[in-house]
């Protein structure tokens, strides 16, 4: 099975670096001088690279990844075409109201996505929230210098918060644990879930003792990380895509895969307590079965998005 690598992080610190380094211009922090270096930025890191994680997402069968990617290295590599043709001349006609307009329905674009993220994890809900309110600060600050400044700031609180989701979402994967917390979101299992869990014959010899199925798939749902796998497993398939994709996907997958669930005996620290939720590390799945398609579920790398 080929494992595609996370393009989040890179997204995200892509996203993240470029909005901090314009919004110290803005805020009024750096020289203006900054700007020309900061467009150069904007139109590689900001723009390419943002693409290319987009287009990577894409890959993945990320659709909410791809799309905010590519949007957005697109809005910066637009920008910074824009703001070093105006400068050369080419756009001396442009009126205060032209860039209201287009900051504003960028901030609109911005706010449907920033729904989305009530259903991902908190993280993402901080960087998309953050992202409207600069939008309309920069529309408005078209006519206001202080209200111009104040975007600034929120740019660079922005552009922090997507350095800290990146962080995450990258430390996490390499290191194989939660050691940066992003809020992920926690679906709850649904009725028919429960109906098909409590159908497991009784004496299940793969269910330890004392625990319900019912805990399981509260376990399986409630993961935010599915990469910490059993050892004597070659091929590991994880339950969950990305953090967008869980909410949706396990809703799918789960009633599929729950006579291959495999429980992992409880593990205890050097004090005697039960690692994990319900005497539960991580689960792990064996054979898993194919979609209607003849794609594998999870089939790739979780990540942030």
């Amino acid at each position: 099975m080929t494992k595609h690598a996370n393009p989040g992080p890179l997204g995200l610190f892509a996203f993240g670096v470029t909005t901090i380094l314009l919004n110290f211009e803005n805020a009024g922090i750096s020289e203006t001088t900054l700007l020309n270096l900061v467009l150069a930025h904007g139109l590689f890191f900001g723009g390419a690279a943002q693409v290319a994680a987009g287009l990577w997402e894409l890959a993945v069968g990320n659709t909410f990844g791809a799309t905010a990617f590519s949007s957005y290295g697109a809005f910066w590599m637009s920008l910074a075409a824009f703001l070093w043709a105006h400068q050369g001349g080419l756009f001396d006609n442009v009126q205060e109201v032209d860039l209201f307009i287009y900051f504003l329905v960028w901030a609109g674009f911005s706010a449907l996505l920033w729904i989305i993220t009530f259903r991902i994890n908190q993280g993402l809900m901080v960087v998309f929230g953050s992202l409207v309110l600069l939008f309309v600060l920069l529309a408005i600050g078209e006519y206001d210098t202080a209200v111009h400044e104040a975007a600034g700031y929120v740019g660079i609180l922005c552009g922090g918060s997507a350095l800290y989701v990146g962080y995450a979402d990258l430390i996490n994967e390499t290191w194989k644990g939660s050691f940066l917390p992003i809020g992920s979101y926690v679906r709850p299992v649904q009725a028919t879930e429960k109906e098909a869990l409590t159908s497991f014959p009784n004496g299940n010899p793969e269910m330890p003792d004392g625990l319900s199925t019912n805990q399981i798939a509260c376990e399986v749902v409630s993961e935010d990380t599915v990469g910490d796998f059993w050892n004597d497993q070659k091929d590991p398939i994880p339950i969950g895509k990305s953090s967008f994709q869980q909410a949706e996907e396990v809703n799918v997958n789960l009633t599929s895969l729950l006579p291959i669930i495999r429980p992992k005996q409880p593990q205890h620290n050097a004090w005697g307590g039960v690692l994990g939720r319900s005497g539960l590390k991580r689960d792990r799945i064996q054979h898993a079965p194919s979609t209607t398609t003849g794609a594998v579920p999870g089939d790739h790398a979780r990540n942030s998005w």
